[in-house]
């Protein structure tokens, strides 16, 4: 039960493609329809992804040192 869907990385730049399929499909499927939105990162999105996922799962292996 999203309240947004994000399309990013290669899905964003065919968007005006997919958007009309997608809210056909789910439509009927969901008790209501989620925003869809296109991120402006483009292909920039995944890797942020990336590096927050390893930032987030590492948190407890490394620290931050203030440098002198």
């Amino acid at each position: 039960d999203p309240d947004m869907v994000l399309l990013c990385g290669a899905l964003a730049q065919y968007s005006n493609f997919l958007l009309d399929p997608i809210l056909s499909r789910v439509k009927g499927s969901l008790p209501r329809l989620p925003e869809i939105q296109v991120s402006q990162l483009d292909r920039k999105a995944v890797v942020m992804g990336a590096i927050t996922n390893v930032l987030q799962n590492t948190a407890n292996f490394y620290f931050v040192r203030k440098l002198s």
